[in-house]
């Protein structure tokens, strides 16, 4: 087992007895290595845990998770190979990129977007953990990735938060963030409020 670095451990002393964390540091600190740790120490061995991350790491976590001798799925492609990939799975880590778990493609004469395959398929398991990787991009209220992570997850028991930079443009970036995590922030259970 690989062992932690000093501020690696502070964090680990933060995460180690919560469901829901919040990991703010810098890029190639170790939030993953204390995040999959914290995921295996707070949830049984058979438990199904749902990373979302932006594509350009998720085999930096699928690295991360074979140094702790465990293995994921990363789900990509077209929606077709997503599907296929979610009901071959046979690990408890699945990795999906933001927009690949939400993506959906509006027909003609329809007046909203419908939910898409994908979307429903993760919806319908019982996550375990869902971290969310890189977490900005749940930061805007109108956005449908931000609804939909706040909807289809609202009642996973750990949760998790990682990112360099929280708040890149304004305190306003943790409302949706923190909404994830506990379902409000200082008392506001929406953005507006």
């Amino acid at each position: 087992m690989r062992a932690f670095l000093p501020h690696q451990v502070r964090a680990w002393e933060y995460v180690r007895t919560r469901d829901r964390i919040a990991l703010f540091m810098k890029m190639r600190l170790g939030k993953s290595i204390v995040t999959i740790r914290w995921a295996k120490h707070r949830l049984p061995p058979d438990a199904n845990i749902l990373i979302v991350a932006p594509l350009s790491v998720l085999p930096g976590w699928l690295d991360e998770l074979r140094l702790e001798n465990e293995s994921g799925t990363i789900l990509s492609g077209t929606s077709r190979q997503k599907m296929r990939a979610l009901q071959n799975c046979t690990t408890r880590w699945v990795l999906i990129n933001p927009e690949g778990f939400c993506a959906r493609r509006k027909k003609r004469g329809e007046s909203r977007l419908p939910t898409s395959p994908m979307t429903l398929a993760l919806a319908n398991i019982d996550w375990d953990c869902v971290i969310l990787d890189e977490s900005t991009f749940i930061t805007n209220p109108q956005s449908g990735i931000t609804h939909t992570i706040l909807k289809e997850f609202k009642n996973v028991r750990c949760k998790a938060i990682l990112a360099g930079e929280p708040a890149p443009e304004s305190s306003l970036d943790y409302f949706e963030q923190m909404a994830f995590l506990h379902g409000e922030l200082l008392g506001c259970r929406t953005y507006y409020h």
